[in-house]
């Protein structure tokens, strides 16, 4: 890819904690060994990253918070250069469609109800079990 080609990505932002422990605690036993990591991520803040790594000029539209684990959430993306100028309060996914005048991929993720309005504004629909 070079950067001539846009993708604009509409999809979470997550920041993922991971606890490990070596065994499973049995009931009524308490871990005090646990290992804790964070892990930026979510199913459109990933596509955004490869896309921009592919060599895409990538505009991320999300919904994030102002607090401290939305910065470590959005770390990676903006190190990188992804475009973050439209993680805010956003419209809906709907909006966007409607308001898309090129190819629109719907990554039905995880598996739920998707209104028929939507639909006849999907290019390509990826559905997710």
């Amino acid at each position: 890819m070079s950067k001539d080609i846009s993708i604009a990505i509409i999809g979470s932002i997550n920041l993922d904690i991971v606890a490990s422990v070596k065994n499973f605690p049995q009931p009524g036993e308490t871990i005090t060994n646990a290992t804790v990591n964070r892990f930026p991520g979510g199913k459109g803040a990933n596509q955004a990253l490869a896309s921009h790594r592919l060599g895409a000029k990538v505009f991320m539209v999300g919904r994030v918070g102002d607090d401290p684990a939305a910065s470590e959430a959005t770390q990676t993306l903006r190190q990188e250069g992804v475009d973050l100028s439209y993680c805010q309060p956003v419209e809906t996914i709907l909006k966007a469609a409607v308001d898309s005048n090129s190819f629109f991929c719907l990554n039905a993720a995880p598996a739920k109800p998707v209104p028929h309005e939507l639909l006849q504004h999907v290019d390509l629909l990826v559905p997710q079990p």
